[in-house]
């Protein structure tokens, strides 16, 4: 059995009304994942304005990954790590036919640049739902002149 690298998603930070949060790349409603016989290896890349940063270490609490309730079982996906070198974040994901490992699983992701500010994925939008993404930003009173983007709330991995 080999692992192979298969799903790679990028990390920004982003600019939210008058917050700065984190966001992940991803199709709206999650990232799908199709069975395969061997694991595949998630892998989180911060790119854009979030170079620079890190993901805050696994070690203690609120640490750079944390499962949303409720949590996966635990043999569908590996510890997640951080890649000493190179920063990435990742994950082994044992999602294969004859387990039951289907599911959607939201995760919550935190980074910080050295030992200041911690920056997290947003859980919903103001007066939104989970996994609602803000469809038309445009310009508000709180952001003029429509700095923001797109935000993905309560990322997630669809195991399909």
């Amino acid at each position: 059995m080999r692992t192979h690298i298969k799903h790679a998603l990028n990390v920004s930070l982003v600019r939210y009304g008058q917050t700065w949060v984190v966001d992940v790349d991803e199709p709206p409603g999650g990232y799908a994942v199709q069975t395969d016989e061997d694991p595949q290896v998630m892998v989180w890349t911060l790119t854009g304005t979030a170079k620079g940063f890190a993901f805050v270490p696994m070690e203690g609490s609120n640490h750079g990954f944390e499962w949303k309730v409720p949590a996966p079982k635990k043999n569908i996906f590996g510890e997640p790590q951080i890649c000493p070198s190179c920063g990435d974040l990742t994950i082994t994901n044992t999602h294969k036919k004859t387990t039951s490992s289907k599911g959607e699983f939201i995760y919550k992701l935190r980074i910080r640049r050295g030992e200041g500010e911690v920056y997290e994925t947003l859980d919903s939008l103001a007066g939104g739902k989970p996994g609602q993404e803000d469809d038309e930003p445009g310009p508000t009173p709180e952001d003029p002149c429509n700095l923001r983007k797109r935000v993905t709330t309560s990322p997630r991995i669809k195991n399909t």
